[in-house]
């Protein structure tokens, strides 16, 4: 029932995310996605279809266009094919961490994350496994040349088949990626 009513007041712009994301998957074979999900995989070229879409790191790409309430919608309508592909690895985690932390020396990087070049995701939680910035595993150390980084991250999604592995570690700085 209250799903029910979301959707009955829900924008105009979410109405045809949502639309286009069950037209999209309406094509897609049940037995791959469950294939894939048997293989612990996904199928890259999909991945990069949602990308082109701005489905990965949506909310970041958008520039305050859309919000928590969009991703919500559109993440519902994936949900229903239950997806291989690392959309909240790769477009929630990673894509959000390198977003919020507002470093230049990153919009390179958010920017072939969202645009299907490369399959990211976020190691940050410790052995604790508590989800703020006290639990997490790494710890990185100041040196001479940059940054030493040890430790151990639990629970990294799609790490087997992500291009790069974004690290959140202690330090005294606070949290550092």
């Amino acid at each position: 029932m209250f799903a029910k009513a979301i959707i009955t007041h829900e924008p105009e712009h979410r109405r045809m995310l949502r639309a286009s994301a069950a037209d999209l998957l309406a094509d897609r074979p049940l037995t791959e996605v469950r294939r894939l999900s048997e293989e612990r995989s996904f199928d890259l070229a999909f991945h990069k279809k949602l990308c082109e879409l701005g489905w990965i790191g949506m909310t970041h790409m958008s520039e305050g266009e859309l919000d928590a309430s969009d991703v919500v919608a559109l993440h519902r309508e994936l949900g229903r094919k239950a997806l291989p592909e690392p959309v909240v690895a790769c477009g929630i985690l990673a894509a959000g961490v390198l977003a919020d932390a507002k470093n230049p020396a990153f919009a390179g990087e958010l920017d072939r994350i969202c645009g299907g070049e490369i399959v990211a995701t976020l190691a940050w939680q410790g052995a604790s496994g508590t989800l703020d910035a006290s639990g997490c595993g790494p710890v990185a150390e100041r040196t001479a040349d940059g940054w030493t980084v040890n430790g151990a991250a639990r629970f990294v999604p799609w790490a087997s088949r992500s291009d790069a592995i974004i690290v959140a570690a202690r330090s005294e700085d606070g949290v550092v990626l």
